[in-house]
């Protein structure tokens, strides 16, 4: 059974890799007409979508999260893959073969292409959530249970501070460590933002907005069509339930 705890929002800039350590550290065919990408509205459905991204080696680790946007790619926190071996876990029991990694640094984005059964992915927001929007944020905070909460979008700040290149945008309540690479999701269970960052004297989290993750997937994963805010797969696969709380949903 996965495990998945929901909270209700609770009001020096780091990344959040749950690693040792304090101060800032850089965190087609198309699909067949009747299939449609699962909205992500109860912590049940963001278990199938989100997973856990761990980086190992050299007695160092970074535990992180990602989120499906393809039935074969997860996108996650570029920060999260400075280590040698890379582990992707699912329903928080399988873990997932990455077969190719493409990344962009300059945005703190990364795509993990994987094989195996396919992931059920989130949709694309077709645009950035104006300031006071209500989000969904979730992730694996310092390794532990898939945590659900609501959130909101405070504003738009240039992300030079974060070594990030273009807009960053400014979310609460503050994600833990380990919530890097974790999906901002809309009021329609649509991808919004990906956390990056947190300033913990403000209380305050960054997440890399809808409208640069588009951009970056169109150039990190070149020829995969995105359109109505879905990523195509290079072929249509049948949808399935990714998780045991799914099949009941």
């Amino acid at each position: 059974m996965v495990g998945v705890r929901v909270f209700a929002a609770l009001a020096v800039v780091v990344a959040l890799a749950a690693a040792p350590g304090d101060g800032v550290q850089r965190p087609p065919a198309e699909y067949p007409r009747t299939w449609q990408p699962a909205a992500v509205l109860s912590p049940e459905r963001a278990a199938v979508v989100v997973v856990r991204v761990e980086g190992r080696g050299g007695g160092e680790f970074a535990d992180g999260t990602g989120v499906a946007i393809a039935p074969d790619l997860i996108l996650t926190a570029d920060h999260l893959l400075g280590e040698p071996a890379l582990f992707v876990i699912r329903c928080d029991t399988e873990l997932v073969e990455v077969r190719q990694v493409t990344r962009d640094e300059e945005h703190d984005v990364a795509v993990l292409q994987v094989d195996g059964a396919p992931l059920v992915p989130v949709e694309l927001a077709p645009s950035d959530p104006q300031p006071g929007a209500e989000l969904v944020v979730s992730g694996y905070p310092r390794g532990q249970d898939l945590v659900v909460l609501p959130g909101r979008a405070e504003s738009y700040v240039d992300g030079s501070f974060l070594d990030a290149v273009g807009t960053v945008m400014r979310f609460t309540p503050a994600p833990e460590p380990g919530q890097s690479g974790g999906a901002l999701l809309d009021a329609h269970g649509r991808l919004a933002g990906l956390v990056t960052g947190v300033e913990r004297a403000s209380g305050v989290g960054y997440a890399v907005p809808a409208s640069v993750l588009r951009a970056a997937v169109g150039t990190l994963v070149p020829g995969r069509r995105i359109d109505a805010g879905t990523v195509a797969a290079p072929a249509a696969r049948p949808r399935q339930p990714a998780c045991r709380s799914e099949a009941s949903h």
